[in-house]
């Protein structure tokens, strides 16, 4: 039996409307993404400009310094120099890190995924204590983002063991706790068993 007119009309109206909520949906979907996005990359500039302004900040003291002992030949203006020089390094260091990094934080946020990374480490001997600031660098990243890690490797080949000191021909382990050590025990510390974990 043949629908009436009136029907035809009013579920054409109810067909048309449902598209249209549908339309707005998706354009406030796309629109509410487009705005996170924007978001990111505002606190990701936000962030590079502090760290810029601040490498500025200390590359200023290091000139001063310089400039300092060229003009009066005063020891002294150089230690302004090399403290500024030590400070910096650091912050380039990191600042490198989080841009190589830049792409799994971009994944994270863009796929809502949860971030494990395996494995990690640095070679004992590395020169000027650069193995611990290494580590730190990247935990502190690690954790900025809410990553999960895994460092390699305990108690296995001793060059990545932070129970071992920095001599390379030294193969014991240090009498007293490395730096690297310590830094690692600090954030096992702060570990927690998930909400969900239900003890058997």
């Amino acid at each position: 039996m043949p629908w009436p007119f009136e029907n035809r009309i009013s579920n054409l109206a109810f067909g048309l409307a449902l598209v249209i909520l549908v339309a707005i949906s998706l354009y406030s979907y796309r629109t509410t993404i487009e705005f996170e996005k924007t978001a990111r990359w505002k606190g990701q500039t936000q962030e590079a400009i502090q760290t810029l302004s601040g490498i500025l900040t200390l590359l200023t003291g290091a000139e001063s310094g310089r400039r300092g002992f060229l003009i009066t030949g005063k020891p002294e203006q150089l230690q302004t120099y090399y403290d500024a020089i030590e400070r910096i390094q650091p912050e380039i260091g990191k600042a490198q890190l989080e841009r190589a990094l830049q792409p799994v934080v971009d994944f994270q946020k863009n796929y809502g995924v949860h971030v494990y990374i395996g494995e990690f480490s640095a070679i004992r001997w590395a020169p000027d204590n650069s193995a611990y600031r290494y580590l730190k660098d990247l935990i502190d990243i690690f954790e900025a983002h809410d990553w999960d890690w895994t460092y390699h490797a305990f108690r296995e080949w001793n060059g990545w063991s932070v129970e071992h000191g920095p001599d390379r021909k030294d193969n014991k382990p240090a009498a007293q706790p490395t730096d690297r050590q310590k830094l690692l025990l600090e954030w096992f510390s702060k570990n927690h068993k998930p909400k969900w974990y239900r003890t058997p």
